[in-house]
């Protein structure tokens, strides 16, 4: 297919609002009708997956039949060279390369270190996704460093950045346990991303994104060295979720945790996780101190210590009316002091123990 008629009006104009809302399915039927005038085989694909998208519980599986077959038949013959080198003759990806189709698009790739032992490296694999024109909608990306080399993340890295002016991701997911991740260049990769879940060496001067909703941070170091120069402007995120497996004093624990959401613009924070190795008792009393607990619906606290001071934190909260909002406490893996047990289950939200 000549992919240049895209590149111009009127294809340039109906990608730019599959890229701003991809389930939009009267988009996708539009799409198609322009899309077959070119490619009639692949705007017949387009139409496929949207009849069984539509279709009743009953006629799913034949409808899933129906797109399989096509894309057996048919999916070579829009396949750039690029991308068919990743390919073997069998037509599948090297293990630790995983694509998700739909509308004959890659909507996500997913790369696993631990599982890719063979040539061609993560970022090669990358490289020929990213610069097939069969990834012009790809909104999801999960890379596992596992123990790749340097060479590869960095070409991974730099991949990412030439391409993110084009990228449409939603979702990203990055982990990289042996080596830094720069949360303020993640977020900059991605100006339409809505989830992004790190793990690795967290480091950053700023965190700030205008429409990012969900965001998960692991570390294996003391929480969040971040040291940003402005409190984080994230006004969009409902769901965050930090994690770590350090073993600092739990105090130091709790103090990284509120300078990191001291001052943050959060006003659409709802569920808050937090997995800090005995830190519990420490962080309920100082995000309160913040007025952060007071806003959530969702407060998850597993196996981070949670103890008399944490329920008394929480007891007084809920005394003076500020825990309205609260729906649903999870305190899974501790053995509750029967005093605070008792206090919790008192309270008028949802108590989780396991």
């Amino acid at each position: 297919m000549d992919w240049s008629v895209l590149e111009v009006d009127p294809g340039r104009t109906l990608e730019r609002a599959l890229v701003d809302d991809p389930r939009d399915r009267e988009a996708w039927a539009i799409y198609a009708d322009f899309i077959s005038g070119y490619a009639p085989r692949f705007g017949e694909r387009i139409l496929l997956e949207l009849h069984r998208d539509a279709s009743q519980a009953d006629e799913r599986a034949m409808w899933t039949a129906r797109v399989r077959d096509h894309d057996r038949r048919h999916r070579r013959e829009w396949i750039d060279p690029g991308l068919a080198r990743l390919f073997d003759r069998r037509g599948k990806a090297p293990k630790g390369v995983d694509l998700d189709w739909r509308f004959g698009f890659i909507f996500g790739l997913r790369l696993d270190g631990g599982m890719h032992h063979d040539e061609p490296g993560l970022d090669a694999s990358l490289a020929a996704v990213l610069e097939s024109p069969l990834s012009r909608f790809m909104a999801q990306l999960s890379v596992d460093f596992g123990t790749r080399p340097s060479t590869e993340r960095d070409g991974v890295r730099a991949l990412i950045r030439a391409s993110s002016s084009r990228l449409a991701l939603r979702e990203l997911r990055y982990n990289d346990g042996h080596g830094l991740s720069q949360i303020d260049e993640l977020l900059a990769w991605a100006p339409r991303l809505e989830r992004l879940h790190v793990h690795g060496r967290l480091r950053g001067k700023t965190l700030e994104h205008a429409r990012l909703r969900e965001l998960r941070l692991q570390t294996h170091e003391e929480p969040l060295q971040l040291q940003l120069r402005r409190p984080a402007q994230l006004p969009r995120l409902e769901s965050l979720a930090i994690v770590s497996r350090a073993s600092d004093r739990a105090e130091t624990l709790a103090s990284c945790v509120r300078a990191l959401l001291d001052g943050a613009e959060l006003t659409a924070l709802e569920s808050l996780a937090l997995v800090l190795p005995e830190a519990g008792e420490w962080v309920v009393h100082e995000l309160a101190a913040i007025g952060l607990i007071q806003q959530l619906r969702v407060f998850e606290i597993p196996n981070s210590g949670f103890g008399p001071i944490a329920a008394g934190c929480l007891g007084t909260l809920s005394r003076r009316g500020q825990l309205n909002r609260l729906e649903r406490l999870a305190v899974p893996g501790h053995d509750m002091h029967p005093a605070s047990l008792r206090l919790m289950q008192a309270q008028p939200w949802e108590l989780v123990l396991e």
